[in-house]
């Protein structure tokens, strides 16, 4: 919903035709609303990650996902720490990005997916007998 509220916002600026009404006057709060979910999630995540730091000690280095998981919170928490600093927009946005790879946990970890998971299994093993 961020994003399409950005785009949304984007659009109006630049006068496209087909976004008529201010976001900022249909979505009253909208980017506000956006800032403190973020920080409520990023404040759950740390909060999640130093449990099981506290809980796997040294086992918890030696699991792939761990390593994202530490990346995405440090990420994060370095994103909300520089924006009281100037920085280059640009930069900015590709650390927002960076974060998208939370995602990948829930993927990996969802229990609702698992057809889709057998699915990219099959497509995974038949790679070899299309290029054959």
């Amino acid at each position: 919903l961020e994003t399409q509220y950005l785009g949304l916002l984007s659009a109006y600026s630049t006068g496209l035709p087909d976004v008529n009404d201010d976001p900022r006057t249909t979505w009253r709060g909208g980017f506000k609303i956006f800032e403190v979910l973020d920080r409520m999630f990023t404040i759950i995540f740390a909060v999640e990650l130093a449990l099981r730091f506290l809980a796997l000690r040294c086992d918890m280095f030696k699991k792939a996902l761990n390593w994202i998981d530490i990346s995405v919170v440090a990420i994060s928490i370095l994103q909300w720490a520089v924006e009281y600093v100037p920085v280059n927009a640009t930069t900015l946005r590709l650390v927002r990005a960076a974060r998208l790879v939370r995602g990948v946990r829930f993927l990996k970890l969802s229990k609702v997916l698992a057809s889709l998971t057998i699915l990219i299994k099959c497509m995974r093993s038949s790679i070899n007998i299309l290029f054959w």
